[in-house]
């Protein structure tokens, strides 16, 4: 116990009227072990903390790591919808671009079967 601790106990208990030796001893002990419950029991709150602490991050990562990977998942899923809809497009505007191509030959080649009206009039 330090010196400033003991002349403050011993100053407390002469202000109870406390002067026995023996007493002002048991009184000391008795801080002396009080203090190391405490600071016993101060360890055991930290460390327990402590581990709750690194449990928790532990559990953080864990989620962390599984939700990515998740969303890694999801990701290559729409990359891979997204090349399978540029690929039908493609396909699509070529095969739209061809069929409009030979609508318009064959409207050229079978030319304008209306007749016409020399004044303009209908």
């Amino acid at each position: 116990m330090s010196a400033s601790r003991e002349k403050k106990i011993r100053q407390d208990l002469a202000a109870q009227g406390v002067t026995d030796p023996k007493k002002i001893r048991e009184a000391e002990e008795k801080a002396e072990r009080l203090i190391a419950d405490a600071n016993t029991k101060s360890q055991q709150q930290l460390q327990q903390a402590q581990d709750k602490a690194n449990a928790l991050q532990a559990d953080a990562e864990r989620k962390h790591t599984e939700i990515m990977a998740t969303v890694k998942s999801q990701q290559a899923a729409l990359e891979n919808r997204i090349e399978e809809l540029r690929t039908f497009e493609r396909e699509y505007r070529t095969r739209l671009k061809t069929l409009l191509e030979s609508q318009l030959e064959e409207l050229n080649s079978r030319g304008s079967s209306a007749p016409r009206n020399p004044q303009g009039t209908k």
